[in-house]
């Protein structure tokens, strides 16, 4: 198995004893932290804590059909291109526009990726607000 490039800052080793007890109270522990564990296969058994980046969402898809696009769609798609660039965020999240999704009646819609959340009669000014939510 090939060992990664872990810089100091992002891993913790701490040895404990080689219990399968020890070794998921640790990793459950690391988990609410937002931290993953590795298990070094060694004679005392080495625990290697990693500090995972956050996960971001890498885009946003915002359904262009009719009704979603009449409804306030196009503005929302405005002022989300507007704060991306006021924010200096436009190299790392993508808009993409897509096809129906099949929400007509909660138009307009977007899906925040990968976490796939939706959201449902989006007015341009909670832009901001859903932008802090995932990005910030």
């Amino acid at each position: 198995m090939k060992s990664q490039n872990i810089s100091h800052k992002q891993r913790e080793d701490v040895k404990y004893p080689q219990t399968p007890d020890k070794f998921w109270e640790v990793a459950l522990r690391a988990a609410s932290q937002n931290l993953s564990v590795l298990l070094k296969a060694s004679i005392g058994c080495t625990y290697t804590v990693v500090k995972k980046k956050k996960n971001r969402a890498s885009s946003i898809l915002i359904c262009q059909k009719s009704d979603c696009w009449l409804q306030g769609g196009k503005e929302v798609y405005q002022r989300l291109e507007q704060e991306l660039r006021d924010r200096g965020w436009s190299d790392r999240i993508q808009i993409q526009k897509t096809g129906c999704q099949k929400l007509c009646h909660q138009a307009p819609n977007l899906m925040i990726m990968p976490n796939k959340d939706r959201h449902r009669y989006v007015k341009p000014s909670q832009v901001e607000s859903i932008l802090n939510r995932y990005f910030s």
